[in-house]
């Protein structure tokens, strides 16, 4: 059955988290950093289904919840949390990889000054 990406989302968020790979889905994308970006908006769109705008006051069980809902989709999500910008010495945003491992494609996001950076392996 074929679905829309942002009825998917929907569907995926607004239940309970379900087993992995309850949902098998395909992306129609022509490299890694295509299905990154489609894999960060899900993620994104999804963060906002569960915990509206307020994103603040992200934790750790949160993204637990999140990894739940992104594995019933066959995705695992990875998150590292930097309370500086060190980080940023040897980090190369997403954009300026080319690898053919979507481990290596990342992104960050500041929040309440935590760095978040985030990235995705396939199941």
């Amino acid at each position: 059955m074929d679905i829309e990406f942002d009825d998917l989302i929907i569907k995926v968020f607004n239940d309970n988290p379900q087993p992995v790979k309850t949902y098998m889905v395909s992306f129609d994308v022509s490299n890694l950093e295509k299905l990154y970006e489609l894999l960060i908006e899900f993620f994104y769109k999804g963060l906002n289904i569960k915990y509206g705008n307020n994103i603040v006051n992200l934790s750790g069980e949160k993204f637990i919840e999140m990894n739940s809902y992104m594995k019933s989709i066959g995705i695992i999500v990875h998150h590292e949390k930097y309370t500086n910008c060190d980080f940023m010495h040897n980090f190369k945003i997403y954009k300026d990889i080319n690898s053919n491992n979507l481990e290596d494609y990342k992104y960050y996001f500041l929040i309440n000054g935590v760095y978040y950076i985030i990235y995705f392996t396939l199941l």
